[in-house]
Formats: C-alpha cells, sequence, structure tokens
C-alpha cells in the first residue's frame, strides 16, 4: 500500500511540474518575434541651441535634437532662449516670428510635444502645434484654434500613436511682452522587439530563472 501511495504522490508531482513547464514553454515561445511599442523622450534646446551663442535675435538656426535628429530653430535669443513673438499679425503666425521644427523624421509616432517656458505670460497668445505623416512642417501656418497648445510654465499638445505623426512645428506669436522658452520635449513610440527570456526548467524542480 506505502508503496502505491509513493507511486502515486511522485506521479502527482511529476504532472505538477510538467504543467509548470509547459506553461513556460508556451510563454517564451509567444514572446518570441514580439513587438512592443516604447515611449522614448528627445529634447531641442532654445538656449544655446546648436552651439549657437549671444544677446541679438537669430533668424535661423538648423541643427540637431538631442538624440541627432535634425531640427530647425527660428527668432529666438541663443544666451537666454527668449523668443521673438510680437512681429506682424499674430493670428497668421508670420514666419520673422519664433518657430521650431524637426528637419527629419522622428523614428516613431509623436504622441506629445512640449515647450517648456521659463517666462511670459499665456495670454493673448497665439501658440500651436502643427503635425505631419510625411513631410517636415517648414511652411509657415495659419493659426488655427484646433491645433493651440495648453498649459502655462508648458505648453503641450498630445496626439495619438495611431496618427503616425513623424514631423512637427510649434509657431508662436503673441501680443507683445517678453517670451523665453528652456527647451522642447518630443515624446514618440517606436516599436522594438524583445528577446525572450530563458528560463533554465528542470521537470522534477522548481523552475529557475
Amino acid at each position: 500500500m506505502l508503496l502505491i501511495i509513493n507511486i502515486l504522490t511522485k506521479n502527482i508531482l511529476f504532472m505538477k511540474h510538467l504543467k509548470q513547464f509547459l506553461i513556460l514553454a508556451l510563454f517564451a515561445i509567444i514572446g518570441v518575434g514580439q513587438m512592443w511599442a516604447v515611449e522614448v523622450k528627445d529634447t531641442i534646446p532654445i538656449v544655446r541651441f546648436n552651439g549657437t551663442s549671444g544677446n541679438s535675435y537669430v533668424s535661423s538656426s538648423t541643427g540637431t535634437t538631442n538624440k541627432g535628429i535634425g531640427a530647425t530653430v527660428g527668432n529666438f535669443i541663443p544666451n537666454s532662449g527668449q523668443m521673438k513673438v510680437n512681429q506682424g499679425n499674430t493670428s497668421s503666425l508670420n514666419a520673422s516670428n519664433f518657430y521650431v521644427y524637426n528637419t527629419q523624421a522622428m523614428p516613431g509616432s509623436i504622441t506629445k510635444i512640449e515647450l517648456v517656458v521659463t517666462e511670459g505670460t499665456v495670454t493673448n497668445n497665439y501658440c500651436q502645434v502643427t503635425v505631419s505623416t510625411s513631410s517636415a512642417c517648414s511652411s509657415n501656418p495659419t493659426y488655427n484654434t484646433s491645433n493651440a497648445v495648453s498649459g502655462t510654465s508648458t505648453r503641450s499638445k498630445t496626439f495619438t500613436a495611431a496618427s503616425g505623426y513623424q514631423y512637427f512645428r510649434i509657431s508662436w506669436a503673441k501680443n507683445g511682452g517678453t517670451v523665453k522658452a528652456s527647451y522642447v520635449v518630443i515624446t514618440y513610440e517606436k516599436s522594438s522587439s524583445t528577446k525572450p527570456t530563458l528560463f533554465s526548467v528542470h521537470p522534477f524542480g522548481v523552475p529557475q530563472p
């Protein structure tokens, strides 16, 4: 009788560990080749962008984001990040006012654009973000309330990754006053393959990582 109980106990333990082994093996198979959305942040410094310096307005400077994506910033003072925002008709966001845009595609879908403002009021302003899926937003846009950003010290605009936007442009015009910014933050999603975690599993023991 004891022998039979012993055999049954061993069989039950074997089946239990075999089940654990099969579950882990299934997870490993499912994980192979699966793509995951990874959130990435990149920045464009307004202060001393592209190594520029000085206390006078720079009409246009071409450089890169911190991750090496081509970008252009215009109508700003490098040493302070002050933006020229009071030129011409504010609602037209003409090219004499501040702007920043990427000249190369972001390596993923843009989900958020943020402009970190260090000085300046938010009344009577026309600040907006325009986006594109296929080409740089180099042309000066007409102000559209649907593209307006929100916030105070950080002006931001969010998008869905499914839209596939890889280009953006911030344009800002304002009815007078001083406005300064330190940098732009671009958040985007990119696909990443993950390697399956390999487990050392013994059918008669506890799975070990």
